[in-house]
């Protein structure tokens, strides 16, 4: 598809006349984000009667937005109605199988108590939710979204986009002005491994927000059945090498590895498990997204993830307590 060859430029090795070619075939696409930007803020929007959060991103991408949001669901522990993209699904509404889409399905599995609706009319999905017995609305890729009022706006950024990638597609990865962000209400910085690069990236980003930002990281859970193996691994995600670098610092060794385009599955499972038993591969593996979509799974398991706040725990403590505030205060409103 056309996107995914637009999302590849970014990654490659660009000379300057690469830099100048590209930064040329950006000034479109730098021209439409702001003028989406500005049509969502002077555009009708529609309110409903318990909170909504949104979780997005200026970075095209894998930024982590649908991990965090489940992170936010799982920290508040309240009956919550999850709005996905629902990106290549064949259907639409309350999620049910992976037909809704892989990310809206995996979320639906990760938080079984939650309502996940899937589909790209996010505002038609808000108006079935609403039907529904919860106490507030965690919109997942929600900062294009137009016509809906936002309680409040999160911006979830990888450290890994930031600097190289700060420029607009197909130079860097960003699908919206930096600038945007003096409107949201905090950021979550994902991928920071020192105290020393969360301040370099807070100083970096306080050009364009003095929202509050604190720093997650994702961590491998089932690390004891990867130390030590040899693996083939296979997956269809927006970043796949950060995928690849996690098994190797869980202890595995990957000896083989098929990168899919964002979203995709393993069509042709067989001829991966011939190949990996010609490598010597011990164990097969993909995430956990990627393997909800294999119809058969025997011999295959998931690296197991989960999100936790790193840096600033204190803020993301904050951000909590200020949507448990609105709940209460929606929760008031009704009585």
């Amino acid at each position: 598809m056309w996107q995914e060859r637009l999302f590849s430029l970014p990654y490659r090795e660009q000379n300057r006349f690469l830099e100048v070619f590209l930064s040329l075939l950006a000034i479109p696409y730098r021209v439409g984000a702001l003028t989406c930007q500005k049509i969502r803020q002077h555009s009708f929007k529609e309110s409903f009667p318990k909170p909504v959060i949104s979780i997005g991103s200026v970075i095209a991408g894998g930024s982590g937005k649908t991990t965090f949001t489940q992170l936010l669901a799982e920290r508040l522990e309240r009956r919550v109605a999850i709005i996905s993209h629902g990106y290549r699904a064949r259907k639409r509404g309350k999620v049910e199988d992976i037909s809704y889409g892989d990310e809206a399905f995996l979320l639906q599995k990760k938080l079984p108590g939650a309502r996940v609706f899937s589909g790209k009319d996010r505002v038609a999905n808000m108006r079935r939710a609403v039907r529904e017995e919860v106490d507030y609305f965690l919109l997942d890729s929600g900062m294009q979204v137009k016509g809906l009022h936002k309680d409040l706006e999160i911006a979830v950024i990888h450290y890994d986009n930031l600097f190289r990638h700060w420029h607009y597609l197909p130079r860097g990865l960003l699908r919206e002005s930096p600038y945007s962000l003096k409107d949201v209400s905090f950021i979550a910085l994902q991928g920071v491994r020192t105290e020393a690069a969360f301040h370099k990236a807070k100083a970096f980003l306080e050009r364009y927000s003095k929202a509050p930002l604190f720093a997650v990281n994702t961590f491998v859970t089932n690390g004891a059945e990867i130390d030590g193996k040899k693996i083939a691994a296979f997956t269809g995600i927006g970043h796949p090498e950060r995928f690849y670098q996690m098994i190797e610092e869980a202890g595995g060794e990957v000896v083989f590895k098929k990168t899919l385009p964002d979203h995709a599955s393993l069509k042709d499972k067989e001829a991966f498990v011939r190949e990996a038993a010609i490598r010597g591969a011990e164990l097969l593996l993909c995430t956990e997204k990627d393997l909800i979509k294999l119809e058969d799974k025997r011999g295959f398991i998931a690296l197991e993830i989960e999100m936790r706040p790193v840096f600033g725990e204190e803020i993301f403590t904050s951000l909590c307590n200020t949507i448990e505030k609105l709940i209460l205060i929606s929760h008031d409103r009704r009585i």
